[in-house]
């Protein structure tokens, strides 16, 4: 089986997915009082809607952690940004609060899938770029000698 890259673009996809999996996280939780307040919910259920998100990118990191090895890095992550789109849509379609466990869950599933190629392909896109200016370096201090 071939492995497949991102190439050239890679860290410029590896930082555009940090940032929607970083949106996706935070960006809701500035929703939960109105919703609090509209629906009368307890503490205990608004809690709940910020336990649901991490316990799902947990289980999704640790179950499906690899699954950019067996169908590549941008895939992995397309379908994780497909994930966290379908759950900030029903998110913010909500009309109940049935609804927003479901949409913080799907966003969960999508930040776990996402982060980790996204982080993988940042990771190696900075190296390379690393790698390239120490050899221009060694390049202009031979030149110099």
């Amino acid at each position: 089986m071939t492995r497949r890259v991102l190439g050239r673009g890679e860290l410029s996809d590896g930082c555009r997915h940090c940032c929607s999996y970083h949106w996706t996280s935070a960006a809701p939780a500035l929703s939960y009082p109105l919703y609090a307040r509209q629906w009368h919910l307890t503490t205990f259920t608004t809690t709940a809607i910020f336990a649901i998100y991490p316990v799902f990118v947990v289980v999704v990191l640790v179950l499906f952690g690899n699954l950019s090895d067996y169908i590549g890095r941008r895939e992995a992550m397309l379908a994780g940004l497909a994930f966290s789109a379908a759950g900030s849509l029903i998110f913010a379609i909500a009309p109940d609060v049935d609804w927003i466990f479901l949409g913080r869950a799907l966003m969960g599933v999508g930040v776990g899938l996402s982060a980790g190629p996204s982080a993988a392909a940042s990771w190696n896109s900075a190296r390379r770029i690393g790698s390239v200016r120490r050899a221009a370096r060694q390049r202009l201090r031979k030149g110099s000698e």
